[in-house]
């Protein structure tokens, strides 16, 4: 998360999306799912993106997270969606 808050130099982003997706692989749980979403919507790819944000949500709900857990996620998805 420290690429999507901090780094906007699109090779280091697309390291952090090679990071995020392996993460992903290995243990896709909320948080990783998360932000996986967020370093591709920095990185101008809003059609994974939107895909990623929306798992999240998904996995949010499978794991019986309240909405207010997850409402940074729902923001995001808001976000991509205007984008496109």
């Amino acid at each position: 998360m420290d690429f999507y808050e901090q780094v906007s130099d699109k090779t280091l982003l697309k390291s952090a999306i090679l990071m995020s997706k392996r993460a992903c692989e290995l243990n896709g749980n909320y948080a990783y799912l998360d932000t996986y979403a967020a370093v591709l919507y920095k990185a101008g790819e809003y059609k994974e993106a939107e895909i990623m944000a929306n798992k999240a949500i998904e996995k949010a709900k499978a794991e019986k997270m309240v909405a207010d857990e997850y409402k940074e996620t729902s923001a995001l998805l808001e976000k991509i969606k205007a984008k496109k």
